[in-house]
Parts: structure tokens; sequence; C-alpha cells
């Protein structure tokens, strides 16, 4: 597994930060940056690093990004890329 400069793993049960932020970032047709959709993964990561089966956080974590990010716009539309 590999670590990213803040000591978070970047991969981890098979998947890739970089690689779910670039789904995420052209699933929400660039509407953030993937320095914000980056922090989002990172910070939901943590949440099931301990996760007794890996299996389906990939998809778990992409859909609460998602869901984050959609809350952020709503709240903040500034937040979103113009």
């Amino acid at each position: 597994m590999r670590s990213g400069n803040n000591g978070v793993e970047k991969t981890q049960g098979g998947w890739d930060v970089e690689t779910l932020t670039e789904q995420i970032f052209c699933d929400l047709q660039e509407a953030f940056t993937h320095a914000m959709i980056r922090e989002v993964l990172i910070e939901l990561a943590t949440k099931y690093e301990r996760a007794r089966i890996q299996n389906y956080v990939p998809i778990l974590i992409r859909r609460e990004a998602i869901e984050q990010l959609h809350a952020m716009q709503a709240f903040y539309p500034q937040t979103a890329r113009v």
C-alpha cells in the first residue's frame, strides 16, 4: 500500500483514491476540483479503514462522497466550480 503526503494510505483494499477521484470528477461533470474530491475521499477513507470486509468499501465511499459533494453544492454553491 502506498502512502500519500498526509500519511493516509492512498490504496486500500484494492481501490485507489486517485482513480475514485477521477471517476467522481467525471461523474459530476467537473463541478468540483480534484483536490476537493480527494479531500472528501480521504476523510471518508478513515471511516472505513477498519472495516472487516473491504470489498464494498470503494462503493460505499464513492456513494458517500457524491452525497457529501452534492450537499456542499446545495449549502455552499460557491464550493462548486463555475
